[in-house]
């Protein structure tokens, strides 16, 4: 995405993340996949939740502790099997999708793309299987940004610095945040560095789905399978876009902070510390 800025996000490389981490990505020019962070269990590095015949259930990732050179995400094993195995989680996480979804208005045109990352091949690291979901997703639902592996590049520092870090090597000047942000993000430090920071509020827009009553905020593939191409538009719906951006941090003008407290609408402030 091009603008008068240059925007940056950042966030763990999450198991078929829901809309609001793509409606980031569709705000900013280069996405930091933090992959050289920490493993933690219990969250949605490895899992992720779809709707099928009998309500909402889980599609988790089983990671191999024994084979982790490191705890950093980029070291993350999973329990590897081919395919073809009966056991395999790929072979289950591919036919959940098929009895989730078979039914679903768009499975057609999508299911052959999942059916080759879930058949087509053995993952045996956690983030590489990650990466490679956020960025078909990513393109289907028509999001350009820039994907840097955080694995790859000498990053310093810790959370706020971490994040500053980030910033200043991708040459940004906006910073999109979300929104626990707020609770560790050094705000003067950013206005210090020239840089603008973006808390998003995410809210997904309801759809319509199968298997009875909506349920919000599922993985992604929810409401790729149910809307299809429109999707991407969708999901942005109500929400804030990058021209409102723009337009709210104006050319030239001071580093400030972004709220985005009701939706679409945004409230610029001094940074913190002001």
């Amino acid at each position: 995405m091009t603008g008068s800025a240059r925007v940056i996000t950042c966030h763990q490389p999450t198991y078929l993340p829901w809309a609001g981490l793509f409606h980031k990505l569709a705000l900013a020019d280069c996405f930091v996949v933090m992959d050289a962070s920490e493993f933690t269990s219990r969250n949605w590095i490895n899992r992720n939740r779809i709707k099928g015949p009998h309500g909402c259930f889980w599609l988790t990732v089983p990671v191999s502790r024994a084979d982790c050179a490191s705890r950093r995400l980029v070291d993350t094993a999973v329990q590897a099997a081919p395919p073809s195995d009966a056991a395999s989680w790929q072979r289950r996480h591919w036919r959940s999708l098929e009895s989730a979804y078979a039914h679903a208005p768009y499975w057609s045109r999508y299911a052959g793309m999942f059916e080759d990352l879930y058949l087509g091949r053995t993952w045996t690291r956690l983030a590489e299987l990650n990466v490679v979901l956020l960025r078909r997703l990513a393109e289907v639902l028509g999001i350009e940004a820039e994907f840097v592996l955080a694995s790859e590049v000498g990053w310093q520092g810790r959370k706020s610095r971490l994040v500053l870090d980030h910033c200043r090597r991708t040459a940004g000047s906006v910073y999109v945040s979300g929104i626990n942000g707020r609770d560790y993000l050094i705000e003067s430090e950013f206005r210090d560095a020239g840089i603008s920071v973006v808390y998003q509020n995410y809210r997904g827009p309801a759809y319509p789905q199968l298997w009875g009553e909506f349920v919000p905020d599922l993985s992604v593939v929810d409401l790729l399978f149910n809307v299809g191409p429109e999707s991407g538009p969708l999901l942005l719906s109500g929400n804030a876009t990058r021209a409102a951006l723009n337009e709210a941090l104006g050319a030239g003008t001071a580093p400030a902070v972004v709220e985005m407290p009701t939706g679409p609408e945004l409230v610029v402030r001094p940074h913190r510390g002001e």
